[in-house]
């Protein structure tokens, strides 16, 4: 919108989250800055020598609420990752 000949701008600030990942002694993977009602991106599964990756989810005690990567972002969190033993042949 033009005002005596200056161009004015919506200021308003853009709310930002930062989601994190708790891999449970697989790789890391860096925090992801999203805005609100964004959405990320299904990051890389971490790899855990002997271990099998199953899912990301949002509760890292249970594993019981797996998260779903369509779900738009409004607050802060941070994703527990569950992993299994997988047993060798000697």
């Amino acid at each position: 919108m033009l005002l005596g000949g200056s161009m004015l701008y919506n200021c308003a600030q853009i709310k930002m989250h930062v989601v994190s990942f708790q891999t449970n002694g697989g790789e890391e993977i860096a925090d992801i800055k999203v805005k609100d009602g964004g959405r990320i991106n299904k990051p890389q599964n971490p790899i855990k020598l002997h271990y099998a990756f199953t899912a990301w989810y949002l509760d890292n005690d249970t594993f019981l609420q797996e998260y779903d990567f369509n779900t738009p972002v409004h607050d802060d969190f941070t994703f527990g990752v569950l992993h299994f033993l997988v047993m060798q042949k000697k």
